[in-house]
């Protein structure tokens, strides 16, 4: 009897979080009305578990333009998942990555460019096949810096993946440049 209350409670714990770069309400995560309109925001809520639900839309990993360290941290036990559609109050049957361009985009200085980017859009440094990112594109990356070949302002200007293994599904990158 106490393993299935674990189980239920174990359950229950577990939440979509809502993300549209658009939204109004309260910014709360809770829902697609009170979105989050930060994916970072989503990211910090989240524990294993949990599933994180993106609109279309741009999202950068910082709103800070000089900040070039900023990246989208993947999380074990925690599921990104782009391409729902940025109105109403879509379902996972709804989502489609192509219709409903989700943009993971280091361009932080919004310049058009890849002078001042993010070193690493994403990054999947330490963890496991249960962070999983599904459906993004992934653009504007910049690993330009002057460290060594690990150092993740060198390498992986899309994605820094230092003993790391993710789950990428249904995902692009493209416009990415690394030293």
């Amino acid at each position: 009897m106490l393993f299935i209350g674990m189980m239920f409670m174990a359950t229950a714990l577990q939440a979509q979080i809502y993300v549209n770069s658009a939204a109004g309400g309260t910014n709360n995560g809770t829902s697609w009305a009170n979105a989050f309109i930060d994916l970072q925001d989503a990211l910090a809520a989240a524990v294993s578990g949990d599933e994180i639900w993106v609109a279309a839309g741009t999202y950068y990993p910082t709103q800070v333009t000089t900040d070039r360290d900023a990246t989208f941290q993947l999380k074990n036990g925690v599921a990104i998942y782009g391409g729902f559609p940025n109105t109403g109050n879509p379902t996972m049957a709804e989502r489609d990555w192509v219709a409903n361009p989700t943009i993971l985009s280091g361009d932080i200085n919004q310049s058009g460019t890849l002078a001042g980017n993010s070193y690493s859009v994403v990054t999947g440094s330490g963890t496991n096949n249960t962070a999983v990112i599904d459906g993004f594109a992934i653009t504007g990356g910049n690993a330009n810096g002057g460290g060594g070949i690990l150092d993740p302002t060198r390498s992986g200007g899309g994605m820094y993946n230092y003993a790391g293994s993710p789950t990428i599904i249904n995902s692009t990158f493209s416009g990415n440049s690394a030293y």
